[in-house]
């Protein structure tokens, strides 16, 4: 075996960087198998993506997902988002088929994708149930829950509901994303009025800094509509004493991730959370190719995924969420976050030990103030105000 996991020799570049930890006491209740960014097309690199090496972390990823014993057996696998490269949009056909036979080699029923703006960029809006299947077909919301087991709820987040390449140019929702655009960026406004095709600006974010840079013409966000939907499924759950993961191409918690990677309205789906305190477990993103994280002040772990189309020859970036009763086990393959924005928790064998915050009685919310107290969380001091935590791991040994 190789760091906990039994593999033939052509098998061990995909645990080389892998060391295991100790076995754990329990069993989980569900584990989520992870990646992001695969971003595949049957084209040359384009540093620093390595289109053609998404498809083989994919691979790797499959087996490790079926195989390892440290994850086997995954109750589903969550890709958030960019499947394909924008330039696999001059070959769909082929693309599609070799992306397809990998992910039929998984053994895992459900396969859930939170579509990022290169799927819409190869496909269009009205084509991305091909690499996203289990997502409801229009005229339905493009946004969903499941229960991977009871008293949990996993919510399918859409980061494109309001967006340019989320709607076709002259509708309605089209329109609504240029105002939106036009208003919050300057160089939009100047392009809009004058008719330019804003996906084609050249630098559209020039002079722009911080968290306003969320605002590009390739990025998105929820919308009124499901924002009051995610609003009702964090009722329901904390009305059924249940809890929830929340799969979302775009994070919601500025500075745990690049700001490009942020969705348009991040406080809005953050305060969302904040509502129903404790009963967001964690949010999981895959906008950011470097990967990052952060705590929210009511505990909640954002993780924002490393690209597998940015790894570098030979590595890889895929991994595992294992869901147990007070806490999360997230065990990740190759390229980690930058050591900045790891999990505090995390040690050099990349395993990172979450706690996850109490649910807050609504009776006992106003006197909480959004904070938590050290005895409503598993494990670990509570975590500071005034924005996530942020920490600095060492390096995980390769």
């Amino acid at each position: 075996g190789h760091g906990g996991v039994r593999c033939s020799h052509m098998d061990l570049d995909a645990y080389s960087s892998f060391v295991a930890l100790d076995v754990e006491a329990s069993k989980p209740l569900f584990t989520a198998g992870l990646i992001a960014g695969t971003q595949y097309a049957d084209t040359e690199d384009a540093p620093p993506r390595r289109p053609r090496h998404g498809l083989e972390v994919l691979k790797r990823g499959v087996q490790f997902w079926d195989t390892s014993s440290l994850v086997a057996p995954v109750s589903f696998v969550a890709h958030l988002g960019d499947v394909l490269a924008p330039e696999a949009a001059g070959a769909l056909a082929g693309a599609l088929a070799s992306y397809g036979e990998v992910v039929a080699r998984c053994k895992r029923p459900q396969f859930h994708v939170a579509c990022g703006s290169s799927d819409l960029l190869a496909l269009g809006p009205k084509g991305v149930g091909a690499v996203a299947p289990l997502r409801p077909a229009p005229p339905a919301a493009s946004y969903y829950a499941f229960a991977p087991v009871a008293g949990w709820r996993v919510l399918v987040l859409d980061a494109s509901a309001v967006s340019l390449l989320g709607h076709e140019p002259g509708s309605a929702a089209h329109s609504q994303a240029v105002s939106l655009l036009a208003q919050a960026v300057p160089a939009v406004s100047v392009a809009a009025t004058a008719g330019t095709d804003l996906l084609s600006l050249p630098d559209p974010l020039a002079g722009v800094e911080g968290a306003a840079r969320r605002f590009h013409p390739r990025g998105g966000g929820l919308g009124e509509a499901q924002l009051g939907w995610l609003r009702e499924q964090l009722s329901l759950a904390e009305a059924a004493s249940e809890r929830a993961l929340v799969l979302c191409h775009r994070s919601c918690l500025r500075d745990s991730c690049v700001p490009e990677a942020l969705l348009f309205d991040c406080d809005a789906a953050l305060a969302a959370l904040g509502s129903y305190a404790g009963v967001t477990a964690a949010w999981i993103s895959g906008a950011d190719p470097a990967g990052g994280y952060g705590r929210d002040t009511h505990g909640v772990h954002h993780v924002a995924l490393c690209s597998a189309a940015h790894c570098a020859v030979n590595e890889d970036a895929f991994g595992a969420l294992q869901v147990f009763d007070g806490h999360l086990a997230l065990r990740m393959v190759g390229r980690q976050p930058s050591p900045a924005t790891r999990p505090q928790v995390c040690s050099r064998n990349r395993h990172a030990r979450l706690a996850v915050a109490a649910i807050v009685p609504r009776s006992q919310r106003r006197h909480s103030q959004g904070s938590r107290s050290h005895s409503s969380r598993v494990g670990g001091p509570p975590p500071t105000r005034g924005g996530p935590r942020r920490s600095h791991c060492p390096r995980a040994a390769s």
